[in-house]
């Protein structure tokens, strides 16, 4: 059990691998020092439950993951919520002036354009038939069925964990694929 007298111990003796861990896993430092800090909180708030059956450093290691984990999701919602905005702000810009549709017919003829945009099609299709299956029909049906990610969970029954690896690893393969079959 961690007490009062020896908490102040336990900080200065993992404090620094603690924010190693985190640091290796963030590349942030100003968020793995919060998150070490929020880990000796949790630990001291739950310090009644810690019963020694693992090391003490163990316990805390295993604190600040769930910690990682969920500064991450944080930060995938975030990105997620930021780019909305992007897209939102930047057709509303558009609207105004119109220069991207006006432009966009005279591309559209180009027979050149025309022959990228197809070989880059056929690319595209080949490496997303290449996917697992599972990948594949989640991957499709967010880019190009525009189902959000808590109606894909819901009819596939899976968790948001679950589809956002999913969706990590097809969009992993695809660039993989792309810059083999693509970019070479």
């Amino acid at each position: 059990m961690v007490t009062e007298s020896n908490f102040q111990s336990c900080v200065t003796e993992h404090r620094d691998y603690l924010f190693g861990f985190a640091i290796s896993r963030l590349f942030d430092e100003e968020a793995a020092l919060d998150l070490v800090q929020e880990t000796y909180l949790a630990a001291w708030k739950n310090r009644l439950t810690f019963d020694g059956r693992s090391a003490l450093r163990t316990w805390l290691v295993g604190i600040l993951k769930h910690k990682i984990n969920d500064h991450i999701r944080y930060l995938i919602r975030q990105r997620d919520l930021m780019r909305e905005i992007e897209v939102e702000t930047v057709l509303d810009n558009n609207s105004d002036n119109n220069y991207w549709l006006q432009h966009l017919p005279e591309r559209q003829n180009c027979p050149e354009l025309q022959l990228h945009n197809r070989q880059l099609s056929e690319v595209l299709l080949f490496c997303i038939n290449r996917l697992p299956a599972m990948q594949k029909e989640l991957f499709l049906q967010r880019e190009l069925g525009h189902h959000d990610t808590t109606s894909i969970c819901q009819i596939h029954e899976i968790t948001s964990g679950h589809a956002y690896v999913l969706f990590h690893r097809a969009r992993t393969a695809l660039k993989e694929g792309l810059e083999t079959h693509w970019l070479t």
